[in-house]
């Protein structure tokens, strides 16, 4: 967000999701090194780039107004897909139940913010190109014009 760039609750709302999978990702980190080697080129890697991709793909909905629900859309199936591979990993026991608990708990959390981003995003983008919006800016075109 530039200095001339106003604070929306959109802008608000992806940085706090961003800070969030941040800060779950510091957490995980250390804790991947510590799986078994054979995982860690495959379900810690997909982890890690689970990770990594959703950040990257917000920061993507945040700059890129026209697509920043398609963006959102895709940070959302990203964000399922890690759930299922945390899963597995406390299935093998790669994970305590404890920390588990702990990513669950972010995940979900993670998961409400960006379903209010979705929904705000949407509604900002429906609410610009309304119809009555529209025909007030013709209005005020034409007085002005006059």
């Amino acid at each position: 967000m530039s200095t001339t760039e106003k604070p929306t609750s959109t802008n608000y709302q992806e940085l706090t999701i961003i800070a969030k999978m941040e800060t779950l990702t510091n957490q995980v980190y250390p804790r991947l090194r510590r799986w078994p080697r054979h995982e860690r080129y495959a379900l810690s890697q997909e982890v890690r780039n689970g990770l990594t991709d959703f950040m990257s793909v917000m920061h993507m909905a945040n700059k890129v107004v026209s697509k920043r629900t398609q963006y959102a859309q895709e940070a959302d199936g990203i964000l399922s897909g890690l759930k299922v591979k945390f899963r597995l990993a406390y299935s093998q026991k790669y994970i305590s139940e404890g920390f588990h608990d702990i990513i669950s708990i972010e995940l979900s959390e993670i998961g409400k913010l960006l379903v209010n981003y979705i929904k705000t995003s949407s509604r900002v983008r429906n609410k610009k190109y309304s119809k009555e919006e529209y025909s007030e800016e013709n209005k005020n075109d034409n007085n002005e014009s006059e």
